[in-house]
């Protein structure tokens, strides 16, 4: 086949077999002849002998494969299709769920779990100090209670502090 060859040239041959070597195959399809044989050997090109390919079926073969790796990210065979296009799938709606809680997030509906923490950390540091505050205010209301007295309301609130904190009722 001469460099000059075109397509129309090929399609009007009554060669049912249109044969070209290595570089001009490259050539038809843009690739280099070291990628034509690493397509030759991963089945995406068709070839007839040493350095002789069938133009017709690798162009369409090449396409195929083009094809599904447009659609799938890679090329896929048989029932691996099916099997791609559901992982592929899959991605999909994992990453529409990402940008949908980025979105959510954006709009200030969700928050950090460390940020709820360090906020509930907070406000219980903060009932904690109030509650070990409420014997020291008794006694200076009711003047009249016994150190021992205020003792026992200060041991009373611990107590019921650490029960709290160790998730016991009573």
């Amino acid at each position: 086949m001469s460099a000059d060859t075109n397509i129309d040239d090929l399609l009007g041959s009554p060669d049912p077999v249109a044969e070209c070597t290595a570089d001009e195959l490259s050539e038809w399809l843009g690739l280099s002849a070291r990628q034509i044989y690493r397509h030759e050997t991963e089945g995406h090109v068709v070839k007839l002998g040493k350095n002789r390919f069938d133009l017709q079926a690798s162009v369409r073969t090449y396409c195929e494969w083009l094809r599904d790796q447009a659609h799938y990210g890679r090329p896929a065979t048989g029932t691996a299709k099916s099997a791609l296009a559901e992982e592929t799938l899959r991605l999909k709606r994992e990453q529409a769920d990402a940008v949908a809680l980025k979105n959510a997030q954006a709009r200030g509906e969700l928050v950090a779990t460390s940020d709820v923490e360090r906020a509930w950390a907070g406000v219980l540091r903060t009932v904690r100090a109030a509650m070990l505050s409420v014997p020291s205010r008794i006694q200076a209301r009711l003047a009249h209670l016994s150190a021992d007295d205020v003792s026992v309301i200060d041991r009373e609130v611990r107590d019921a502090l650490t029960q709290t904190a160790e998730g016991e009722n009573g």
